[in-house]
């Protein structure tokens, strides 16, 4: 039989690893700057991205549903980011986007959007 001080230690040690998986993913959350800096490398790739929301704009697409992009900023940097249903944030607030990143190749640059799967607005 395992001794009360051992069992209560094996039980601190579950807890802390049962938290940490159920935490949020804002250990992997990146800013805008990291994400752009080798925005190749994270191409097909999902990533949780933090910075402000810039310029909202809504539409609806050809089937009628509603539609939002906005720009996802560092303050110097910004990247596109573009999804379905009503816009989630004002613009002027922070929030973190999980998506996957779309790069386009243009004449000696590459273009990235993110295609949001879920925004947290903070």
């Amino acid at each position: 039989m395992i001794d009360v001080p051992i069992r209560r230690a094996i039980l601190i040690v579950a807890g802390v690893m049962l938290a940490a998986g159920l935490s949020p993913a804002s250990a992997h959350e990146m800013p805008v700057s990291q994400l752009l800096v080798d925005l190749d490398a994270f191409s097909g790739r999902q990533v949780e991205v933090a910075g402000r929301v810039v310029n909202v704009r809504t539409r609806t697409s050809r089937k009628g549903q509603p539609q939002y992009t906005f720009e996802l900023s560092d303050g110097v940097q910004s990247i596109v980011v573009y999804g379905a249903g009503a816009a989630p944030c004002r613009a002027g607030s922070d929030a973190v986007v999980l998506g996957t990143v779309e790069t386009k190749k243009r004449v000696h640059e590459t273009v990235g959007v993110i295609d949001a799967a879920g925004v947290s607005c903070r």
